[in-house]
């Protein structure tokens, strides 16, 4: 579909309305309203930002997407409602009701559709296609196909009817999954190239009469710095530039907060960070006569409960959080400060949280060496008294402990396997026990206490489960002999050691010294 460029807006995060311009009153032109979320990762219920402010929750986003919708039906507008995906996995009270809460929320507040993400696959498919069955809506995976059947797990795309338009919705998933799943998840999968998937689905639906095409797309996108996001293959930005015809991309997975939408080419790019802070809208004028859009612009919306709360979604989702909540309030140690455990917020590829839960490993296997990779760390802990809740926030995949014997020279390329040639992503291995040192991308020197590692010794070793399968690209992992899961999850293992501590201060050691200038 052909297009003008994108209307900047001269607006902030916290200072954006959700109310717009009226209507135009010329009637071959009609408004279209998109509202979208993603990444939301079990925030059923609003939480504590790290600026102080509580946001988010399902009740005050359907309070707002309440208000939106009206103002959509006293505009005549085309709505939809749509989740780039990764709806589980993050706060202990969705993760134990199997995110019941968040998709019974989804499907009373009315999405229309949402791709599968990599973490809607943490628990399985099976559990994944049971939550299916408490929506009303569908999930989307253009390029997922179960192995035993070769057919597509979930539809390629749905095609929607809004004000007499045709809405040609398409879902691609991150290709990268089985690589980012437990391998016995990603071994039942078949995952096609997200472009080629994306590219044919794009035609089907244009052949079939879509005019507007929309991809909801869990590919992200790629970001400067020591992002964990820093360099996606196929990402949102490669697949506007591979398929032109697609009007809109609303992204998730890379957890990109993009305040006014990005270009590419012709297309407009959308995401809403993550966690459910903010909603994205995307407003459209649709030309009928000469089937075109002829304006776009895209804005965040913070997401208050003080604006409102619906009382239906509220009384929905209260009864799974007070179902757990003297058990996860449960004091555990203090922090002196701030535990850092994500990338974004110290800039740093030494972690002080990675450092803690390396040194709990090695402590409880008393192995020679622990390495943690970086992507396992979904959240930083507050300072002073620390809950069960936090630390489940951090650790919220409940990985097994793994140990096993891994000679020096595949420690040294284990280490490499996580720096993939400075693309510094989640792989990336928090250690305890040894420091490493990474010139060029690649790893040029390791010390195990204060010798040089010998390429030749068998190390003991201790990591989480996730690593030992291989995950994260860490197919050296897969040389070490003698390895043994369990017992104890990761979250055991941490808490055992936290405790015993009572009061922590966790903080950089000089274990990872990146010596490379940082390139974009």
């Amino acid at each position: 579909m052909r297009k003008v460029s994108l209307v900047a807006l001269a607006l902030t995060l916290g200072l954006v309305s959700c109310v717009q311009p009226s209507q135009s009153p010329d009637p071959s032109l009609t408004p279209v309203i998109v509202v979208h979320s993603n990444d939301i990762h079990g925030r059923a219920w609003p939480f504590l930002r790290e600026d102080g402010k509580w946001v988010g929750g399902y009740a005050a986003q359907a309070e707002l997407i309440s208000k939106i919708r009206k103002e959509a039906e006293n505009k005549k507008a085309a709505f939809l409602l749509l989740s780039a995906g990764d709806v589980n996995t993050g706060v202990p009270e969705s993760d134990f009701s199997e995110a019941q809460p968040d998709f019974e929320s989804l499907k009373a507040i009315g999405y229309d559709a949402m791709v599968v993400g990599n973490h809607d696959f943490d628990h399985g498919f099976e559990l994944l296609l049971k939550q299916l069955s408490w929506v009303k809506f569908p999930f989307l995976a253009a390029n997922l196909k179960l192995k035993s059947t070769q057919k597509p797990l979930f539809p390629a795309d749905t095609m929607i009817n809004r004000q007499g338009i045709q809405f040609g919705v398409l879902g691609i998933t991150t290709d990268q999954l089985p690589k980012l799943i437990l391998t016995e998840h990603a071994k039942k999968l078949v995952v096609e190239d997200a472009i080629e998937a994306a590219s044919r689905t794009a035609k089907r639906l244009t052949t079939s009469g879509g005019e507007i095409l929309i991809a909801l797309s869990h590919l992200g996108i790629s970001q400067s710095g020591l992002s964990i996001h820093r360099n996606i293959p196929n990402d949102d930005k490669k697949l506007a530039r591979q398929i032109p015809e697609l009007d809109l991309i609303v992204g998730g997975h890379s957890h990109t907060f993009i305040k006014e939408g990005v270009r590419e080419g012709n297309t407009l790019i959308v995401q809403a960070g993550y966690r459910g802070d903010f909603l994205g809208r995307v407003d459209l004028l649709w030309d009928r006569l000469n089937k075109r859009i002829i304006s776009s612009k895209a804005q965040l919306i913070e997401v208050d409960p003080a604006d409102g709360e619906d009382s239906e979604i509220k009384k929905l989702v209260l009864p799974y959080k007070e179902k757990y909540e003297k058990e996860l309030a449960i004091p555990v140690f203090e922090a002196k400060k701030v535990i850092l455990g994500q990338r974004n917020q110290t800039q740093s590829l030494e972690l002080p949280l990675g450092n803690l839960i390396c040194d709990a490993l090695r402590k409880e296997t008393q192995t020679d060496i622990a390495f943690f990779n970086s992507g396992g760390l979904r959240s930083s802990l507050p300072a002073g008294i620390v809950q069960r809740r936090h630390i489940l926030e951090a650790f919220p995949f409940r990985n097994l402990v793994s140990t096993g014997i891994l000679k020096g020279r595949y420690v040294v390329e284990l280490l490499n396997d996580g720096l993939r040639e400075g693309d510094y992503a989640g792989g990336v291995l928090q250690v305890s026990g040894l420091s490493y040192e990474i010139k060029d991308g690649r790893v040029s020197s390791v010390k195990v206490g204060d010798q040089e590692l010998n390429t030749n010794k068998d190390y003991s070793f201790s990591t989480n489960s996730y690593v030992s399968s291989g995950g994260d690209r860490l197919k050296a992992i897969l040389k070490a002999r003698s390895v043994r899961n369990g017992p104890g999850t990761v979250d055991e293992i941490f808490t055992r050691y936290v405790s015993n501590l009572k009061i922590v201060e966790a903080k950089i050691e000089g274990r990872i010294n990146l010596k490379d200038p940082l390139n974009p």
